[in-house]
């Protein structure tokens, strides 16, 4: 996620809607403003399935998608 908040929070929300629990989300926060970040961090709070992770500087896709694989702990991603 970079900055798109309308269209991450509207695919989180289908997403969510759509998948059945057990299931984990890892959202990577890729450097967002302050504002995206704690809208990722309220959406995360009531969900205990999602987890963000926050990258302090804009790292690219490659990056985020990596840590997002990396730090996943299921069985397929």
């Amino acid at each position: 996620v970079y900055n798109a908040v309308e269209e991450t929070m509207a695919c989180l929300e289908s997403l969510i809607g759509t998948t059945e629990i057990p299931h984990t989300v890892r959202v990577i926060d890729d450097g967002s403003e302050p504002l995206v970040a704690a809208r990722l961090d309220a959406f995360a709070a009531a969900r205990p399935h999602v987890t963000v992770i926050h990258h302090a500087e804009n790292q690219g896709y490659t990056r985020s998608a990596d840590e997002g694989i990396r730090t996943s702990d299921a069985d397929w991603v």
